[in-house]
C-alpha cells in the first residue's frame, strides 16, 4: 500500500493531540504536524514544550506504526494573506464570535489544502465552528474524514474552510476520552497543553475557558490541584454573582496571585 503523508495543525491541546495518537496508530502513513507561532497565544512555549513531550512518549510507544516527522513551526508573518478569505471571516464573525485565529490558519490551509483541524464536536468554543460550517455549506463525509460540501458550500464557506480537512468533527470529548482509556493513552495525554493564561511557575491557571472545560468534563486529573481550587472558586462567584461579575473577580484573584509569583 502506498504510502500516505497527512499534514495536521497541532497545539498540543486535547482535539489535535487525540487525532495524533490516532494516526501515530496507523500503518502506511506520515504524519506532518504543523504549528503556527507569532499568533498571540501566552502559552504558545509551554505548547511547544509539551509537543516534545508528547512525541517522545508516542516514538516509545509498540502500538506507534505511522512515521511522525519534526514539528513544522511556521511563524504567521510568513503566511501570504488573502484579502478575500478574510473578508470571508468578517462576514463570519458579524453573526457568529469565531475566533480571530481561524482566520490565519485559514490562510495558511490555502497554501496546503487538506491539512487536517482538530475540531471536536461537543464543546462551546468548537460548537461556534461548527455552527459556522452549517451556516457556509456543511460538510460531507470523505473517507475517514470530513469536507466542506462541494455541491451545497455557499461562497464565503469554501474561502473560510474550504481547504480543512474535519477528521474529529464528529466526536465529543467523552468519546475521544473513552478511546484513549481503551487504548491506554492516558500517559500520553498526560503531557498535553491546552491552558490559554497558564501561571508563571507553568501551570495551568483553572480559569481560563479551555481549563473550565476540562474541568466540566470530568477530566480534572488533567490540571494540579491549585488549578482546580481556583476553578472551584470561580464556579463559587458564578452562583453568587453570575458570571460576569464573577469573572471579573476571578481575574482579579488571578493576577493577584500572579504578583506573588514574581515576588518569590
Amino acid at each position: 500500500m502506498e504510502n500516505k503523508t497527512i499534514y495536521i495543525l497541532w497545539t498540543s491541546g486535547w482535539d489535535s493531540t487525540y487525532r495524533m495518537v490516532e494516526l501515530s496508530r496507523m500503518e502506511n502513513v506520515t504524519v506532518q504536524p504543523v504549528y503556527i507561532t507569532g499568533i498571540g497565544r501566552k502559552s504558545e512555549q509551554r505548547e511547544i514544550r509539551a509537543q516534545n513531550e508528547i512525541l517522545e512518549a508516542l516514538s516509545e510507544k509498540p502500538e506507534t506504526k505511522a512515521t511522525i516527522l519534526p514539528v513544522k513551526y511556521v511563524n504567521e508573518k510568513d503566511i501570504p494573506i488573502d484579502d478575500k478569505i478574510t473578508k470571508a471571516y468578517d462576514e463570519i464573525r458579524k453573526t457568529i464570535a469565531l475566533g480571530g485565529q481561524y482566520n490565519i490558519l485559514s490562510q495558511y490551509a490555502a497554501i496546503c489544502p487538506g491539512i487536517e483541524i482538530g475540531s471536536e464536536g461537543g464543546e462551546e468554543g468548537t460548537m461556534r465552528m461548527t455552527e459556522s460550517i452549517r451556516l457556509g455549506g456543511g460538510l460531507v463525509k470523505s473517507g475517514d474524514t470530513y469536507i466542506l460540501d462541494p455541491e451545497k458550500a455557499t461562497e464565503t464557506g469554501k474561502l473560510a474552510f474550504g481547504n480543512f480537512s474535519f477528521p474529529i468533527i464528529d466526536k465529543a470529548e467523552a468519546a475521544m476520552l473513552k478511546n484513549i482509556k481503551d487504548w491506554g493513552y492516558e500517559d500520553v495525554m498526560s503531557h498535553i497543553w491546552f491552558c490559554h493564561t497558564p501561571m508563571k511557575n507553568g501551570r495551568q491557571c483553572g480559569v481560563c475557558r479551555a481549563c473550565e472545560v476540562k474541568m466540566l468534563n470530568h477530566m480534572e486529573w488533567l490540571l494540579p490541584k491549585d488549578a482546580q481550587r481556583r476553578f472551584k472558586v470561580k464556579r463559587f462567584f458564578w452562583k453568587l454573582f453570575g458570571i460576569r461579575i464573577a469573572n471579573g473577580i476571578c481575574r482579579r484573584l488571578y493576577q493577584r496571585e500572579l504578583l506573588k509569583e514574581d515576588k518569590k
